[in-house]
């Protein structure tokens, strides 16, 4: 996957892989892939010591980005492979902008066949998005893209001590954009699942109540609290050493 990053991001950007306490050597057999191919960026690979779940390893990486003053902008590519390495070139246009938020929405009407989500979950989050641009009186074309580029600057004004664990973290930035004014923007993308797993059964389940969950905390929360970007993640620093 690394090796299908554009070349449009070679000489401008770094490649953090966050290898989430696997226990099927993934970071060993990407060191090996990327000795046999190397590749024309700079890759750092971390291996914590216990696993910290989807959000937590977002959040430790979020961490990592907010450290290293030349950082601007950061974008999560998942390693499954639903979102295409390629697409990352559609945020090119606003890297040097003064947006705080570019989420990737799902588009059918765009992409086509190219767009795989099945029927079903596409509906499902369709639904969810509708209920969650009507509670925070926000539009927001998707709310359960986890393609997403975030600029340093708006991350370093996250609570993220309050926000959630679970997979809909993405979702929840987006409601901490709201409450922050920042400057958001959509672009439209494609997500591939043919032959990949998708959430199904009790994890589709669950993922739903915990999406209804983070929409009654919305006006509870006090998202715009200060504190030091270099404290909230701190535990999950002391898991590296």
């Amino acid at each position: 996957m690394i090796q299908e990053i554009p070349s449009s991001f070679h000489e401008r950007a770094e490649v953090l892989v966050i290898d989430n306490c696997s226990d099927d050597d993934t970071g060993e057999i990407l060191r090996l892939q990327l000795d046999n191919h190397p590749v024309n960026i700079p890759v750092s690979i971390i291996r914590t010591c216990e696993n910290l779940g989807y959000a937590g390893s977002q959040k430790l990486a979020y961490w990592i980005a907010c450290q290293n003053e030349s950082v601007r902008n950061v974008i999560m590519l998942h390693g499954d492979g639903q979102y295409l390495p390629s697409l990352i070139d559609r945020f090119l246009p606003l890297c040097d902008t003064e947006i705080d938020l570019a989420y990737g929405y799902r588009s059918k009407l765009k992409f086509g066949r190219k767009e795989e989500t099945p029927f079903f979950t596409f509906a499902v989050i369709r639904i969810l998005s509708i209920l969650e641009s009507i509670l925070t009186l926000t539009f927001r074309k998707e709310w359960h893209s986890g393609f997403v580029m975030y600029s340093t600057r708006f991350l370093q004004r996250v609570p993220f001590q309050i926000l959630t664990d679970t997979p809909h973290l993405d979702g929840h930035l987006l409601f901490v954009s709201k409450k922050l004014n920042a400057r958001v923007i959509s672009v439209p993308i494609y997500k591939k699942y043919i032959n990949l797993k998708a959430f199904d059964g009790d994890e589709r389940l669950k993922y739903v109540m915990s999406v209804f969950k983070l929409m009654f905390q919305f006006h509870k929360l006090d998202y715009e609290q200060k504190r030091d970007v270099y404290m909230w993640s701190r535990e999950y620093f002391e898991i590296l050493k």
